[in-house]
């Protein structure tokens, strides 16, 4: 919103007139009748601006934020906190997501497909030339936090069960990857070979990790 020129000097002139009046109130004795007085005459002094603003053009709603502006303001503040903790679930969401090859190999090597797909897309209306009062920006903003609440509450329902899968790495993510799932060609054989498992290039002694939360069951040696 922006303030016409002659309205800001208007204010400012009422702002020093107002803050004189506080200091002589201050070292002055008055008696209670003087206050009273003083009191209506502020108060008719104040009806006297709003009646000017108005009949000058400028009506006091637009001076003072009103409900609806205050309201605008709240529920575009919520928009903006619940976009913040949404790029930090995104953020979860990539390191998870993503399969354990894809994150050992080089990232040259990791195909698009590997990508976090937004779970909720919103689209937009165009902009037209038609500016919207307070009312309709407010309903739009309502409308668009609603939806960002639901999408903050799946994502995080989501996100709880990919915590629970074991998509952590076995060893250190430094230790290297020596032979991926699918079909390869087995080292020993030189043979083309379905390969049920995934291979890990590490030194002997390298302590080994659980890749999620659970109980070990069982133990063994390839031999």
């Amino acid at each position: 919103m922006t303030t016409h020129p002659k309205l800001r000097q208007q204010f400012s002139a009422f702002t020093l007139k107002a803050q004189d009046l506080r200091e002589r109130l201050h070292n002055t004795h008055l008696s209670a009748m003087q206050i009273l007085m003083g009191t209506a005459g502020i108060s008719l002094f104040c009806v006297a601006i709003a009646m000017g603003l108005s009949w000058a053009g400028y009506p006091i709603s637009a001076v003072f934020a009103n409900s609806d502006t205050n309201a605008l303001r709240n529920q575009l503040l919520q928009m903006h906190q619940r976009i913040d903790q949404m790029q930090t679930l995104k953020d979860e969401y990539a390191s998870l997501a993503n399969p354990l090859p894809a994150q050992l190999a080089n990232t040259k090597n990791v195909s698009r497909e590997s990508k976090i797909t937004p779970v909720d897309s919103m689209t937009f209306a165009p902009i037209d030339d038609k500016t919207p009062d307070a009312k309709e920006l407010l309903k739009l903003a309502t409308s668009m936090n609603e939806r960002l609440e639901i999408a903050e509450k799946q994502w995080l329902s989501e996100l709880r069960v990919l915590h629970q899968l074991p998509t952590g790495a076995p060893i250190a993510k430094n230790a290297g990857m020596s032979s991926d799932y699918g079909t390869r060609i087995d080292p020993f054989t030189k043979t083309l070979t379905h390969h049920a498992g995934i291979d890990f290039k590490a030194e002997h002694g390298t302590p080994i990790l659980a890749t999620g939360d659970g109980v070990v069951a069982k133990v063994d040696v390839d031999s």
